[in-house]
């Protein structure tokens, strides 16, 4: 079922933004992101022992960036007219596509996160945007970010991964809710941090402050 859904997203997105390449980085499609996000919140939820409605985060997951090509700042709402539309042509129940179209419109709210009167399936939702593109992923995007930006050393991308790793204060705080979403960050984190560790020591960049002339 959610395959299908994904493969009708997918094909959406690819008849109306051409290669479905994200803001011209041709390795990086928007419909990636949303199949890991996908992902993700499966994860986080397949051990939840509250009664939340799967199926309304998975369908949500697969649709809030959908709308990414019309508009940047305003994806999360152009996302959920989309979904409406499919909602009503595949004859969706009034109530599920109405909270499927709340989670998709607060997805990029991250400021919720914390707010004790949202829903458990909002608070997925934001984890698994969160998620992606981080630890292993986002040392991948960086270096391969850097080297289509034809990075003239590998100085430039140790710079630029020890810039762009630490989104979200990521060294200093914890920007999760659930418990289990914190363990996978803090896991993701020292990954990170070990990898610039050794970076830098196959760099040998304190031996040689210079190197970056």
């Amino acid at each position: 079922m959610y395959k299908e859904i994904f493969d009708e997203v997918k094909n959406y997105l690819e008849s109306h933004c051409g290669d479905d390449d994200d803001r011209g980085f041709t390795f990086r499609k928007r419909s990636d992101h949303i199949w890991r996000v996908f992902v993700w919140a499966k994860r986080l939820s397949e051990d939840c022992a509250e009664n939340i409605n799967k199926d309304a985060l998975f369908i949500a997951a697969l649709f809030h960036d959908v709308g990414r090509y019309i508009s940047h700042d305003d994806h999360p709402n152009q996302s959920a007219l989309i979904f409406h539309d499919y909602a009503e042509n595949k004859s969706y129940d009034k109530n599920q596509a109405e909270f499927i179209e709340y989670l998709i419109r607060n997805h990029a709210n991250k400021e919720m996160l914390f707010s004790p009167d949202i829903p458990l399936e909002l608070v997925f939702l934001l984890e698994a945007d969160m998620l992606d593109e981080t630890g292993a992923l986002g040392i991948i995007w960086d270096a391969m970010m850097t080297g289509g930006r034809s990075a003239k050393n590998y100085m430039e991308t140790y710079d630029l991964l020890l810039a762009h790793s630490c989104d979200y204060d990521v060294l200093g705080v914890n920007p999760m809710r659930t418990a289990k979403a914190k363990i996978i960050w803090e896991n993701k984190q020292k990954l990170i941090m070990e990898f610039l560790n050794q970076l830098k020591d196959d760099l040998g960049v304190d031996e040689n402050p210079l190197w970056r002339n």
